[in-house]
Order: structure tokens, then C-alpha cells, then sequence
């Protein structure tokens, strides 16, 4: 009785695949025949159409509405090979198929989809043709007559019916109505949006995308007519076109390449589904509505590919290395009144060429200084007197002479500025302010030896987790004294490995330094250069390990170099300079005469030197006095 069983089943399963049905369609029909076998082997019965329905029965509540079909149609089947040993009625009905049931115009349109791809299977050619169909017919069920009726509302629609799909079903329908859409836009019979459509919904909710709200995006649709910086989506794509590819030749990885036309295409779709022209400031603004939608890292690379994208189309450079903060400054939170001269101050000692540093501190005086003003009541600078400096320097934060000194220089150079503008009413007011500080001398911290120690056998190791720009960093501070932006500045040029030297021109006094390589230094220079270096233009020896592959811009990569090297080391006020002050410390120790060691610092004079001699424990010993001898006497309990 089994075996006739299975002798039959075999019989539909293998005329269902000669009919080239899908494996979808195969797997319910097995799965079916298995059930249906275990009831008819537990109940010891043979199989009858009257069992084979009333079981079905039994399933249907388990069972799909279209699994349930296909069910049916395999019992039918079955009962027909067990009357006649055959399957001699075709069961397919083609006028009950979506497709024959669509109009002409959306036949016509599967037909010809099915035409041109010559590259699929008889399987994959049925597949498409059921599911486009069954796409379309969804679209036709909407009111579509024709594929001009297909708008993004439909898409819309469509999409939210599919959301109650299964997981593998809904992703099947998005991929296939992916495909539809694209092959609309390759035969001009559908906008370039409806080929981003699918990615667009496919991610997180289905339109996050487009949190703008209807009033917002009416004041847009106004401000197209007044505006003059408008332009069209083509333009749009083509600024998004150069952002992409400048993020390209920079060496950005896929998945940021990724990212950035992901954005773009997103605010691309956002404009075209709400019938928008590109104004560069609604690309900003649409980034800020959807940074509750994604990630704190995502929303900010999107409003800054918003930015660059309109440098892109109003023809402005495209700086990959700008930060744009969206922090409101201290410059920016100035009061009217005194703003605009800070901001000039400013700008006349850039044009001074002065340090990047140096305006920094120049800018942080002038603004606390302008606050404590403003806080006291002052509206005018011509308002001020000798008596609010003396208040401001006793109110003021910093707790040493120098540091107070520090911000009293500046503010006495912006008081001088403001006289020559005849914004005072006393012009030599900057007299009031102190210009020095008493002298100190502090200790000299170096490495210890332990710590000296680690540094050498990470050096030699290579199963450290510092990389070889790290090291090479470290080693060109331990053993040849450099500073942190000497070494950052460095250029492929400074290095003679003829005569294994570096000549450079120092940062801080302006001298040009020629130092010969110690081995270990070279070695780790040439294996940073060869192994790690990113390939790029750029002359500087040590880039960023990231895209883009720009020169490091600061000495910090140096500290973080050795924060990591040492990462249980704390001490305040100590950072990569520690190493420079190490190497002179080591020399003197070693017995190298302190002219010898000025010149190795690049130091102009022996002063800066001789600090490091207190740290010379063995040749300070040799320098004591007998006391005696001074006719110096001891008295108290120490005198003997």
C-alpha cells in the first residue's frame, strides 16, 4: 500500500517539475504528500478522495489561504493517477492567472521584460512573469490603467500591503519590484526616483526619510521662486556625483562610499516624491529632521554630505578635511556690541600669518575677557576703565601668575588694537594690565627607567598592538629628541638614507637641524614607509591610516602614540614632550657634553640644557662642597 503510494506521488512531483513549476510550488506539494502519508499509515487506511478531503479539512486551519490551494490541487492530482495511472488533464487554467487577468498595456510590458533578458531560465522566466504580474495586477487593483498611472503614492501603498508579508516574501517583492522600476527608467517610462525607490523603504521604517512636514515643504515649494541659489535634480546629481568621487581617489573604504550615495540618492528621492527643486539649505535642514531616525555617526555624515554636496553645485571647493561643528562658537555667542571688533582682532593677526595656536589663545582671552564685560553691564568698550581690569583679574580662573600673565599679554595687545580704532576713551589703557610674571623653575620629568625598558621591547616586537607608525613616531622622539610637530611635518625629502640623516627645519625656532639616524630609527621609518603607508601624493612622511590620506594636522597622533604604548602612565602636564626631555637626559648621563647636547635639541643657547644636568645623579655628586674647607660650621644636632 505504501509503496503505491509513493510509486503515485512520485508521478505528480515529477509532472509537476517537467511542467517547470517553481520550488516553492515543489516543496508545498512534498510537504503535503508527506503529511497525508503519515495520516493514511497511522489510520492504516488506504488512500480515497473521500480521506484525502476530509484531512485536508482538518489542515486548512494550519494552513495559508495559498497553501491551502496548492493542497488541494496536489490531492486532486493524486486522485486522478490513482483512476487512471496518469495525470491527463492539464489543471492549469492560464485565464485565471494574474497575468491574464492585467490589461493589455501591462502584459505587453511583461511580455517584453521577459523578451529582452536572454540570460534567464525557463524557471526564472516564469518566476518573473508571476510576480511582475502580480506586482502590476496589485498596481492595476489601485486604479493604474496604465504605467503613466504609477506614482509614488501607489508605490506607497503597495509597499505598506507588503508589510504584512513574511519576512522572505516581502524581500522577494521588493527585489523583483526593484527590477520593474529600473526597467521603466532604462525605456524612459518612469522617473529616475523610481529606482531608488525600494532602497529608500527597504531601510528602517518605510519613509523616514521624509519627516519634513507638509507645511515646511510648501514654505520650500515658495521659497523655489524667490531663491536664487536653485537648482534642478540633475544638477543635484551631478554635485553628488563629484562628492562621491572625490571620496573615492581619497581611499575611503566601500562601505563609506556606500554611505555617501546612500545620502545623496535619499534626499535625491525626498525632493522627487515631494515635487522639490535643490535649494543647498534644505539639504542641511532635511538632515537635521532625520537624525532621530538612525544613528547619532549616521546623521552627521549625512548633513556633512549635505554640505559638501552644496560647495559641490555652487562651485566651492570640496575639503574633506573640514570639521563643520554644528556647536554655536564662543565667537558666536559675543554680545553685538563688541563682536565685531573680536572678529576683526582676529582676522588682522591671521593676516599676520601668526600660528593657528596662538589665535586660538588670542581668541580665548578677547571672549572671556568681552563676557566678564558684558556680565558687569559694560555696553562699550569706550566705557571701560582701569578699575574693571583690576576686577577682571580678580575674578579671573587661573590660579598661577603665569597663567593670568598668559591671558593679560593678549588682552593687552586687543586693548592696543582698540585704541588704535579710537574705541577707548583712555588709549593707554593697556598700561593697567601686567605683561610679566615671575620666574619659576620646575622639575624636569623624564621616563623612568621601567617605562624605558617597555618602550624598547615593543619596539622589537612585532606582536605589539601599537602599529609601525606609532613606533617609528616613539623611536624618532626616544632616540633622536624630536618634538611631536617636528615629527609630523616631517617630508619624504627630510630623510638621506645615502647618508642615513634627517635634515629638517625646526617648527618652534625656525632653525635647520641635520641629525644622523640612529639604525633602529631607520629601520623604523623604512618599515612604516613600506608596510603601512597609505599610497598617496602627499610628501609628509606620516599620514592619517584613514581616508582621507591627509597629513596629521596636529601633534596629538604623537601623545596618542604614547598613551597607548603606556597606557597605565598618569602624569599631569607630561605628554609626548616627556621623550625629548628623556633622550637629553640620557645623553648627559652617558657623559655627553652639554655643547653636544644643544646641538642635538637645535637649542640656541646652553640655558635650555643645563636644566636637565639636576637629573645627572653620578656627575652631581661630584660637585659637592666640604663644608669645612668654606669654614662653614654645623650647629644643633647636626653639628658634631
Amino acid at each position: 500500500m505504501q509503496q503505491q503510494y509513493q510509486k503515485n506521488t512520485d508521478i505528480v512531483i515529477d509532472y509537476m517539475t517537467n511542467a517547470g513549476r517553481g520550488k516553492g510550488t515543489l516543496r508545498v506539494y512534498k510537504a503535503c504528500f508527506l503529511a497525508l502519508g503519515e495520516a493514511l499509515e497511522q489510520e492504516r487506511a488506504s488512500f480515497s478522495a473521500e480521506f484525502a478531503s476530509a484531512w485536508l479539512e482538518i489542515q486548512s486551519d494550519g494552513l495559508g489561504k495559498t497553501a491551502f490551494n496548492l493542497y488541494k490541487a496536489a490531492l486532486r492530482k493524486l486522485d486522478e493517477v490513482y483512476q487512471t495511472g496518469e495525470i491527463q488533464y492539464d489543471h492549469f487554467n492560464p485565464e485565471k492567472t494574474r497575468f491574464f487577468r492585467l490589461r493589455e498595456c501591462f502584459r505587453e510590458l511583461v511580455d517584453n521584460f521577459i523578451t529582452t533578458n536572454n540570460t534567464l531560465s525557463p524557471v526564472s522566466c516564469m518566476e518573473y512573469r508571476y510576480q511582475m504580474s502580480d506586482i502590476l495586477f496589485q498596481f492595476q487593483e489601485m486604479g493604474c490603467l496604465e504605467v503613466s498611472d504609477i506614482s509614488y503614492d501607489v508605490l506607497f501603498k503597495y509597499c505598506h500591503m507588503l508589510e504584512a508579508r513574511t519576512y522572505h516574501v516581502k524581500t522577494l517583492m521588493h527585489s523583483k519590484l526593484n527590477t520593474l522600476l529600473c526597467y521603466l527608467y532604462e525605456k524612459e517610462m518612469a522617473p529616475y526616483g523610481y529606482t531608488l525607490f525600494v532602497s529608500g523603504i527597504s531601510m528602517r521604517k518605510i519613509r523616514f526619510w521624509d519627516s519634513i512636514p507638509p507645511e515646511t515643504v510648501i514654505r520650500w515649494r515658495e521659497e523655489q521662486v524667490s531663491t536664487k541659489n536653485v537648482f534642478s535634480l540633475e544638477e543635484y546629481l551631478s554635485a553628488g556625483d563629484v562628492v562621491f568621487e572625490v571620496h573615492e581617489k581619497k581611499g575611503y573604504s566601500k562601505g563609506c562610499l556606500t554611505s555617501v550615495r546612500q545620502a545623496i540618492n535619499l534626499f535625491y528621492l525626498f525632493m522627487d516624491v515631494n515635487t522639490l527643486k535643490y535649494i543647498p539649505e534644505h539639504g542641511v535642514q532635511w538632515a537635521e529632521s532625520i537624525k532621530r531616525q538612525v544613528s547619532s555617526v549616521e546623521a552627521s555624515g549625512i548633513r556633512r554630505i549635505m554640505i559638501l554636496t552644496g560647495h559641490a553645485v555652487t562651485g566651492m571647493p570640496i575639503d574633506l578635511k573640514k570639521v563643520f561643528s554644528k556647536r554655536i562658537t564662543q565667537l558666536q555667542k559675543l554680545p553685538d556690541w563688541c563682536s565685531c571688533y573680536v572678529m576683526e582682532f582676529l582676522n588682522e593677526k591671521k593676516a599676520e600669518n601668526m600660528a593657528r595656536s596662538t589665535i586660538s589663545m588670542m581668541k580665548s582671552s578677547c571672549c572671556r575677557f568681552c563676557f566678564f564685560l558684558d556680565q558687569i553691564g559694560i555696553t562699550s568698550f569706550s566705557q571701560i576703565t582701569s578699575l574693571h581690569l583690576k576686577q577682571f583679574n580678580l575674578t579671573d580662573m587661573h590660579k598661577t601668575p603665569a597663567g593670568k600673565n598668559a591671558y593679560n599679554s593678549r588682552i593687552r595687545r586687543f586693548l592696543m588694537f582698540l585704541a588704535d580704532r579710537k574705541a577707548l576713551s583712555n588709549p593707554f589703557l593697556f598700561l593697567a594690565l601686567p605683561c610679566v610674571s615671575a620666574p619659576k623653575e620646575t622639575l624636569v620629568i623624564v621616563l623612568s627607567k621601567e617605562e624605558q625598558e617597555h618602550l624598547h621591547s615593543l619596539f622589537e616586537s612585532e606582536d605589539s598592538d601599537i602599529t609601525l607608525r606609532q613606533k617609528a613616531i616613539l623611536q624618532l622622539g626616544m632616540y633622536m629628541g624630536l618634538r611631536g610637530v617636528d615629527i609630523i611635518n616631517l617630508v619624504i625629502g627630510d630623510i638621506n638614507w645615502d647618508d642615513v640623516s634627517i635634515r629638517f627645519v625646526q617648527e618652534k625656532t625656525g632653525y635647520e637641524l641635520y641629525l644622523p639616524m640612529p639604525a633602529e630609527v631607520a629601520n623604523a621609518l623604512y618599515q612604516y614607509i613600506v608596510r603601512e603607508r597609505p599610497v598617496s601624493d602627499n610628501p609628509k612622511v606620516f599620514l592619517r591610516s584613514r581616508a582621507p590620506h591627509c597629513e596629521l594636522e596636529t601633534a596629538g597622533a604623537c601623545r596618542r602614540a604614547l598613551e597607548k604604548a603606556l597606557p597605565e602612565r598618569r602624569v599631569e602636564g607630561s605628554g609626548f614632550h616627556v621623550t625629548r626631555k628623556t633622550f637629553a637626559t640620557n645623553k648627559l648621563r652617558a657623559g655627553a657634553d652639554p655643547g653636544e647636547v644643544k646641538e642635538m635639541l637645535g637649542h640656541r643657547d646652553r640655558a635650555n640644557v643645563h636644566k636637565y644636568l639636576s637629573l645627572d645623579e653620578s656627575r652631581m655628586k661630584l660637585c659637592c662642597l666640604d663644608l669645612n674647607e668654606r669654614s662653614i660650621r654645623l650647629e644643633g644636632r647636626f653639628g658634631l
